[in-house]
């Protein structure tokens, strides 16, 4: 080990981080001790139930949707739930292959969940970006990054044009959203329209490689903490919370129906 950085040449900052970090893992490393010592057979390998593709979004709590605890999922996140090629979108990338192909033939995992959305930030960007004009050549390299990523899903927009065939396309799935004001309900079609071609590419791949795996399309609905999911190209169902977070904040939060209850969304 290499000698420790003496704390009166540390700048109070740096120090400020360094101390919430180490009460944060501290706090993390108990419950997970606990996690641990509830499930020994993950000390000797692991068996997950599902394969996730999901963004790196820091409000999607996975493990509160997905049974919670350890051992549950094997994931593969990143901005905007991506799994295409850069530069050819019809195809996986090297690392979507990787892991779908280590997931079915190593781990024996039965169902790929591919979850997108609400209010996510790479899609919002894409529709920005795929209405604003060319960006100038003095650009900031934080313009242009943010440019890149809108170009590389440009595909997605044009899978859904205009608002009105976004709203077709929400009723077609049934799905809820069609109503909300301005672009919302495009918003809304193309984060699950990127879920359903991540859907299609795993697919075709899962079949090259010969796998049973089951394919799920989900959409995590933030404002109302609602999760829609198809499973195989079936039609969509939802799962309510049995509380909505906007009932919450206003101190009226009812229990109209028991948690967790699913039903067809209309």
């Amino acid at each position: 080990m290499g000698q420790q950085i003496p704390s009166e040449l540390i700048p109070p900052e740096f120090k400020e981080i360094m101390d919430a970090l180490e009460q944060q893992v501290a706090s993390g490393l108990d419950e997970l001790a606990v996690e641990f010592a509830d499930h020994p057979e993950l000390f000797s390998g692991q068996k997950p139930k599902y394969a996730l593709v999901a963004c790196s979004d820091s409000r999607i709590k996975l493990d509160a949707i997905f049974e919670g605890g350890i051992g549950k999922a094997f994931k593969f996140r990143n901005i905007g739930n991506s799994m295409e090629m850069p530069g050819d979108p019809n195809k996986l990338s090297e690392q979507a292959e990787d892991f779908l192909t280590y997931a079915t033939h190593v781990l024996k995992v039965p169902t790929l969940i591919i979850k997108g959305h609400g209010a996510c930030g790479c899609i919002a960007n894409a529709l920005k970006c795929s209405q604003s004009p060319p960006l100038a050549a003095d650009a900031d390299l934080t313009a242009c990054i943010l440019r890149r990523m809108g170009d590389s899903k440009r595909f997605i927009v044009d899978m859904i044009p205009t608002n009105e065939e976004a709203q077709s396309f929400l009723r077609e799935h049934d799905l809820p959203g069609s109503d909300l004001p301005d672009e919302k309900p495009r918003l809304k079609a193309l984060e699950v329209m990127n879920a359903i071609h991540m859907a299609k590419l795993s697919r075709e791949f899962l079949a090259e490689i010969k796998s049973s795996m089951k394919v799920v399309v989900a959409h995590f609905d933030i404002a109302s903490c609602s999760f829609y999911f198809s499973v195989d190209g079936e039609k969509f169902r939802g799962v309510t919370p049995s509380v909505i977070p906007g009932d919450i904040r206003a101190g009226a939060a009812k229990s109209s129906r028991p948690n967790g209850v699913s039903r067809d969304v209309r």
